[in-house]
């Protein structure tokens, strides 16, 4: 893959990661909806179907940054 093609993907995931992280409704993999898919449409080149690979990426790591932070929360009230 090219340099230019790899950031965009970068970048689209990073859109997903500020819309769903700042959405209070929990999201799944399974619950994302199409027009979810198209919310950087705008912005890329990227084909649907990378747009739903960015936007699954950015549900991953969302999901383990908030475990993490769960995480960190039990063991920081374990050493009080």
């Amino acid at each position: 893959m090219d340099e230019s093609r790899g950031f965009l993907l970068k970048d689209s995931v990073n859109i997903f990661i500020n819309h769903f992280w700042n959405n209070s409704k929990k999201i799944t993999k399974k619950n994302i909806t199409k027009n979810i898919f198209n919310i950087p449409k705008e912005r890329t080149w990227l084909s649907c179907r990378l747009r739903q690979v960015a936007a699954r990426e950015a549900v991953d790591m969302i999901k383990s940054v908030k475990e993490v932070f769960e995480w960190n929360k039990k063991t920081n009230r374990n050493k009080h």
